[in-house]
Formats: C-alpha cells, structure tokens, sequence
C-alpha cells in the first residue's frame, strides 16, 4: 500500500458541518478505517469499575 496523506481542514465553525462531516467520512473509507467508526461494538461504553 502507497503511502497516501490526506489533508481535510479543521471544521472551524464557519461553514456546513454536515458537508464537512461527509467529507470526513469518505477520506476514513478511503483508507479503510470507515468500519471502525460504524462498528456498534466498539460504540458502547465499556462496563464501569466498582
């Protein structure tokens, strides 16, 4: 696999978060780390310590 730098600007606020997040995805698909942010197990909270 080719290295391979993307860079996406800061959401600074100024503009529409949700092309911004969009954009943000398809650079993750890109390199293949989509799966990780929409995997439900790794979504939940882990058990809490007593």
């Amino acid at each position: 696999m080719a290295n391979t730098r993307i860079e996406v600007d800061r959401f600074d606020e100024a503009g529409d978060f949700s092309l911004w997040k969009v954009r943000m995805l398809v650079h993750f698909g890109v390199l293949g780390l989509k799966g990780i942010l929409t995997d439900e197990k790794l979504l939940k909270d882990p058990p809490s310590e007593r």
